[in-house]
């Protein structure tokens, strides 16, 4: 973080915290800060990541900072205490100095601050969610203080008591998720919410943040604008290709490992392998050249600690670890990891012709083979032309880590790790190349595929589940929407197989349920092979 008079944050290594960084604060006055230190303490004794103790240390020293530009260090009256944390929202809000947006002589104080913030006012929903994360880390920060040191509140609470209605509503809401919900007459029929000065801020009606009727995924009919024109280079397709066909999410295949790309099964799909980036196993050859095995966590302790021990200390990339174990301060190498479910009928796929190893191989499930053969032919392309050499350059790189999707802009991080900051640019360019102006993420593209399961391929809700690698049906409900074609095609089909209308021809009817017409180099030699041999047994049968 740049020097400023208010405060300075050291980040220090600690065997004590199985030797991971934690944050030092230093104050305006030269010294450590002896509570919000205490307080970093208890988190890292509470396991918090990294990235949520990044957050709640940053928040905190701004608000340090904001309290020592306004009032200096004096002590605060009560007035001043009771209206801090809502004057520290304005000036994120609104920016301060020269950037600050707000007019009229109420917020001239914001223009001498001295802080120079930029606002978040220009984005509705990065000023929620940014705004959102300050409020819960000062809440967090405010708690602990109360309880261990016995001090006034800074963002008070009031009990409000449930009433009965709000109580039923609450277990029938709990019911498809809780699974403590035989305990819910235990529970206490009271919650806190926020001082009413505070929360009035972040209402979700708040004009300009209702997109109830944005629907959740991509267009069906832009799906091959996107992959075609909105890119430029193979490496972005790849990951478009493998988030909407493949049902990724954003961070997942930023996980994905070069050996994770086992080739081709016999339809000419990509056959990549998922496994937890922490706890799922891999291969590697040891110093002798031996073949070993372990999870990936060991894959890093035990083979890219040793190929890059000729690194500095403190190089980022001397101490590699899963990606879900590093913090943002590793050059935003962290991404996180919700999870997986593998259903055991993934290891009894036919197309796989996996060999017998001593634990289990899991796969992505394409929702349709030539989405696979188009990943796999665009997968040999970058592999060529960024992951062997530095198409600047056209020199040979050897890459210090062992991650799949890389940075191939013309710059000195060319071959560093994609990142979910890079992710997001990616995502805002082609937005804008595509002149979209929906609330549309990268995530849209997850229910895309939740949406040709049930609207194309005509799957079922459980069948849908074990592609999408839920443990809970009840998950796989929010993307599986079967299009208003197909629902009304299952209810002529219904229809139809009464006694009345048995004789009534249903393809006129059925003929509006369309699928999507994928270009015709969206293949491979291998899919095309298999293909033909499907015809031929298929003209052999008749």
């Amino acid at each position: 973080m740049a020097y400023n008079p208010w405060f300075e944050i050291v980040w220090v290594y600690d065997t004590d915290f199985e030797g991971r960084q934690f944050p030092l604060v230093y104050l305006a006055n030269g010294l450590p800060g002896y509570v919000i230190n205490q307080f970093i303490y208890d988190l890292l004794l509470r396991n918090t990541g990294h990235s949520k103790l990044e957050l709640i240390v940053r928040s905190l020293c701004h608000l340090y900072a904001f309290t020592c530009a306004k009032y200096g260090t004096r002590h605060l009256s009560e007035s001043e205490s009771a209206n801090l944390i809502a004057d520290f929202i304005d000036a994120k809000e609104f920016g301060t100095d020269k950037y600050c947006i707000k007019r009229g002589e109420r917020y001239d104080w914001l223009r001498y601050l001295g802080l120079n913030w930029e606002p978040l006012a220009h984005s509705s929903s990065a000023k929620k969610s940014t705004l959102m994360g300050y409020l819960r880390a000062i809440t967090e920060f405010d708690r602990w203080q109360s309880a261990f040191h016995n001090t006034a509140r800074l963002s008070p609470t009031e009990e409000v008591f449930l009433s009965a209605w709000q109580r039923f509503q609450d277990f029938k809401n709990r019911e498809k998720w809780d699974m403590l919900i035989h305990l819910n007459n235990a529970r206490s029929n009271k919650r806190e919410i926020p001082d009413e000065s505070i929360a009035s801020k972040f209402k979700s009606n708040q004009k300009g943040n209702n997109y109830r009727s944005c629907p959740k995924a991509f267009p069906p009919h832009r799906i091959i604008e996107l992959v075609e024109n909105a890119t430029t280079n193979p490496r972005d397709k790849l990951i478009i290709l493998i988030m909407l066909g493949g049902s990724l999410r954003r961070a997942e295949p930023l996980h994905l490992f070069r050996d994770d790309v086992e080739g081709m099964d016999i339809m000419g799909q990509a056959r990549i392998r998922l496994a937890d980036p922490n706890t799922g196993m891999c291969e590697w050859a040891d110093e002798n050249g031996r073949n070993v095995c372990g999870t990936r966590a060991e894959y890093f302790e035990k083979h890219w600690r040793i190929v890059n021990s000729d690194l500095p200390r403190s190089h980022y990339f001397r101490n590699l670890a899963p990606r879900s174990e590093l913090d943002r301060r590793n050059q935003g190498l962290h991404a996180g990891f919700k999870g997986m479910t593998f259903s055991a009928a993934e290891q009894v796929n036919p197309f796989l012709n996996t060999e017998f190893y001593q634990y289990d191989k899991n796969y992505v499930w394409w929702c349709d083979p030539r989405i696979g053969a188009y990943w796999y032919k665009l997968f040999e392309e970058y592999r060529k032309k960024y992951l062997n050499r530095n198409p600047y350059t056209n020199e040979f790189i050897s890459l210090r880590h062992p991650w799949l999707f890389i940075k191939i802009e013309n710059s000195a991080e060319y071959g560093m790790p994609l990142t979910i900051s890079a992710l997001k640019s990616v995502w805002r360019k082609i937005k804008k190349k595509l002149d979209i102006n929906q609330r549309l993420s990268w995530h849209s593209l997850r229910h895309f595929f939740g949406y040709y399961c049930a609207s194309v391929l005509n799957l079922t809700l459980e069948q849908t589940q074990v592609l999408m690698h839920h443990a809970d049906i009840t998950s796989t409900e929010i993307y599986y929407s079967p299009s208003g074609d197909r629902i009304r095609q299952a209810i002529v089909a219904a229809y139809l197989k009464t006694s009345e209308s048995s004789k009534i021809n249903s393809s006129p009817i059925f003929a509006r349920v369309a699928s999507i017409v994928f270009p015709p180099h969206w293949t491979n030699d291998q899919h095309e092979a298999w293909l033909y041999t499907c015809q031929m047994r298929s003209a052999l049968d008749n």
